[in-house]
């Protein structure tokens, strides 16, 4: 799935997430039988951000239901990355120049549909390539600055091609 990933690093730098030692506790404590804890550890493991990720992972495999539910949810909260100052995901070809590949496989995941305006596919492929972004280890700032990058050439192309923004 990453075959394309080097020409999206020309603008991002992966990092290497460090586990945190506390991170574990707390996600075995997502099953308490207790409710606050559950919360409170929830509210920590979010707290943690990056360094909770391969605890997360590990924990939305577990048998106990509770652990495997708030963990999947807790990814999928991180995995969610949005432009800092619009109110939708850009195209994916607002992607720079050189990363054409990249496109057309995210294009070809998110399938071709269109229910008449603005071409959600093309959203959908950017949501599923900042999410794989995400889960390879890059920072969620360096995705979102990506995003506002792409917000900014999509705003001028729609202005430019006398589309609202």
């Amino acid at each position: 799935m990453f075959g394309t990933m080097p020409y999206i690093l020309v603008f991002l730098f992966f990092v290497s997430p460090v586990e945190s030692l506390t991170a574990e506790p707390l996600v075995l404590e997502l099953g308490s039988p207790k409710y606050v804890f559950r919360e409170k550890a929830e509210r920590d493991l979010i707290q943690i951000g990056v360094a909770a990720l391969p605890a997360l992972r590990r924990g939305r495999q577990t048998d106990d239901a509770e652990i495997s539910a708030r963990c999947r949810r807790l990814l999928e909260r991180y995995y969610q990355a949005k432009p800092s100052t619009y109110h939708r995901l850009p195209w994916i070809d607002m992607l720079p120049a050189g990363t054409r590949e990249i496109q057309t496989q995210y294009l070809g995941l998110a399938g071709f549909w269109c229910n008449g305006c603005d071409w959600p596919n093309y959203r959908e492929a950017t949501r599923l390539f900042c999410r794989d972004l995400l889960e390879a280890g890059v920072k969620k700032e360096l995705v979102i600055r990506m995003l506002d990058s792409m917000v900014k050439e999509e705003i001028e192309y729609r202005i430019k091609h006398g589309m609202a923004p």
